[in-house]
């Protein structure tokens, strides 16, 4: 899904998410982690890119804060995920009715 089709802001990190962290690395969810894999779906930011800042976005199936899913931004400078919502707010997601 393009980003310019989707329900999205450039506000992530809200506190109703604090919660709502993972803690694996780009290799662990690509490859697994201790042999689980994750049902995921990933994109660039669009025209919500920083340049050496928040550059993608993932999705991970079966968050416990998801709807199913559960979605993140990542800062390819710090290595690390910001929670930005839950899939259905999001809808970065193509969900099948």
């Amino acid at each position: 899904m393009a980003i310019s089709d989707a329900n999205v802001t450039k506000v992530w990190g809200g506190p109703e998410y604090a919660p709502c962290q993972q803690p694996y690395s780009w290799h662990e969810i690509v490859h697994g982690y201790m042999g689980n894999k994750f049902t995921v779906k990933a994109g660039g930011l669009g025209t919500l890119f920083e340049s050496g800042g928040y550059q993608t976005w993932v999705c991970i199936k079966d968050h416990f804060c998801g709807d199913p899913w559960f979605c993140w931004v990542y800062h390819e400078t710090n290595k690390n995920f910001k929670p930005w919502g839950t899939n259905s707010k999001l809808r970065l997601v193509q969900v099948d009715r």
